[in-house]
């Protein structure tokens, strides 16, 4: 279920027609913004995130300057696709890696000091979420996957084309499967494993039903239009 280590062409297909949708008028090439720091990194098309770029000329290792807080830590440094969206104020620290049209979120925190955190292309951390594990740990989210505003990922393993709602808790060691909603404010217990299509909700989660078509759609949807979100405030965020 590692969601970055292999991405159908299709899905990165669909997410290229998403932002071009979303941006581009008729009679206009899209250009995709490729311009941020750092070349790639060991040749997958990463970049490292362990400097901040002044506004005001240079850049400055480790401090705050009006752009994302990422930290590299034992010489660790997050890696981001150069196609992907990390925020002002969200924080990225150590073994980090973000696949290719993922976003992360104004507050939202991956840290990855006890083990490694993997997303998978097109997902999105929303704001004030966090991510992280117990030592030796880790956290893995696949492809088109949303975790809402405020909701934590604790050392959990969840699926392609999930939805973690608003203030939902996923606890160390819980498997979500694919295809799956967990409802806003829901705790999943630790070790919880789950069938896919399915809604949870609950403290503890637990199956409520199977996801409708429609839901099941729904969750693609809000993934494709946060790839889109992204490449808008990357081209139209302006500080004042």
């Amino acid at each position: 279920m590692r969601g970055s280590a292999f991405v159908p062409e299709t899905l990165k297909s669909k997410l290229r027609s998403a932002v071009a949708a979303a941006i581009e008028p008729p009679g206009m090439k899209l250009v995709v913004n490729r311009s941020a720091a750092g070349s790639g990194l060991r040749g997958r098309g990463l970049r490292r995130l362990d400097r901040v770029r002044d506004p005001r000329g240079g850049s400055r290792s480790g401090h705050w300057v009006g752009g994302p807080y990422t930290f590299a830590l034992d010489d660790v440094a997050p890696r981001v696709s150069h196609l992907s969206y990390v925020a002002d104020s969200a924080c990225l620290v150590g073994d980090v890696e973000l696949g290719e049209y993922c976003s992360v979120w104004f507050c939202a925190v991956i840290r990855a000091d006890n083990g490694p955190v993997r997303i998978g292309c097109g997902s999105n951390v929303q704001d004030g979420a966090v991510i992280h594990c117990l030592p030796d740990g880790e956290v893995t989210v696949g492809s088109q996957v949303s975790i809402g505003h405020l909701a934590t990922v604790h050392g959990a393993c969840i699926g392609d084309r999930c939805l973690v709602g608003m203030n939902a808790v996923v606890m160390d060691g819980a498997r979500i499967a694919h295809d799956t909603l967990v409802a806003a404010g829901s705790i999943v217990a630790g070790g919880r494993r789950f069938e896919p299509g399915v809604l949870l909700q609950g403290s503890p989660a637990r199956v409520v039903r199977a996801l409708t078509d429609r839901e099941l759609a729904g969750i693609q949807a809000n993934a494709v239009q946060y790839t889109a979100r992204a490449d808008r405030f990357r081209r139209e965020l302006r500080r004042l």
